[in-house]
């Protein structure tokens, strides 16, 4: 299921989630409460990247456009694709700083969208 919001990319087309965004390689984002950077393997890992931890359970996280979002693996039989899947759910405890692309109360007013984890 595809949910838009009235945001954008930097380059201007909409904000669609679920969306393609790659791992980082490094550890250059300004740290929320509740998130660590580990390493592809630390801690069991599956991929370097910021993760929010939730009841004991890592749970993949990225920051884009200053909102945090969750992220999952999507597995096909061409490749494997990293995908943000839903703003991260405010349990997680994560501070969204929004840039100007971003329309924060339409990414929250989707409700009980699957948008929102």
């Amino acid at each position: 299921m595809t949910t838009v919001f009235q945001s954008t990319h930097a380059d201007g087309s909409p904000l669609m989630l679920p969306f393609p965004y790659g791992p980082r390689r490094e550890d250059n984002v300004p740290i929320s409460n509740n998130v660590w950077w580990l390493a592809k393997g630390e801690e069991g890992a599956p991929w370097a990247g910021y993760y929010a931890c939730l009841k004991n359970a890592k749970v993949a996280v990225k920051l884009y456009h200053g909102v945090w979002f969750k992220f999952k693996l999507q597995v096909n039989n061409e490749r494997n694709i990293l995908e943000a899947v839903s703003v991260a759910r405010p349990v997680l405890n994560l501070t969204h700083d929004p840039d100007q692309n971003m329309n924060v109360d339409s990414i929250f007013s989707a409700g009980d969208s699957p948008s929102l984890g």
